[in-house]
């Protein structure tokens, strides 16, 4: 039952995505604040949101892989962080967008070298990964100092889609 609620509420999240009109100024930052704000109501968690960009230029792809990004790394770390503090950063430099999310939870559990990292029908780590693959970006997640979890997502404006390898994806553990 719980995969099937899962599924239902990443469902709706991506039907929600898909009526939101992203060629609307600065609509990416109105989205971004909004579901930042939305989590920290439903957590009563800290947020430091920093968005130092317009995206109004950025390729239609890349704000929309973003988002769901954005989302999917923001409802990992209210399901299973059990953080104070989330920090969300969206930033540009020349010809990449970075998008950073951090929070001070628990952390990541620890994957023994060859385990994947999908397990009991969770594949949102994955899901961030390909997205930014497939953009010719990169994903990565990994353990945030002193305590937490780390997202982390370039990707390049001018990238031509394509498809990603499962494995072409990084999560580092814990040491």
């Amino acid at each position: 039952m719980g995969v099937l609620r899962t599924a239902m509420g990443e469902l709706r999240g991506t039907l929600a995505l898909l009526r939101t009109p992203l060629d609307e100024p600065d609509a990416v930052g109105v989205e971004l604040t909004r579901t930042v704000h939305a989590a920290a109501e439903r957590t009563g968690w800290q947020v430091e949101l920093q968005i130092l960009t317009e995206t109004d230029d950025w390729p239609s792809a890349v704000r929309h892989a973003l988002l769901r990004i954005a989302r999917e790394a923001i409802t990992n770390a209210e399901r299973h962080a059990q953080a104070q503090k989330l920090c969300v950063s969206l930033t540009r430099s020349q010809h990449l967008a970075h998008l950073t999310i951090m929070d001070d939870g628990c952390g990541l559990p620890i994957y023994p070298p060859g385990q994947p990292v999908i397990s009991d029908g969770h594949f949102g780590i994955q899901g961030m990964c390909e997205r930014a693959k497939h953009l010719q970006g990169s994903c990565t997640v990994r353990p945030a100092q002193p305590r937490g979890t780390v997202v982390e997502c370039i990707i390049p404006f001018a990238a031509q889609e394509h498809f990603a390898q499962i494995s072409d994806f990084q999560v580092i553990a814990h040491e």
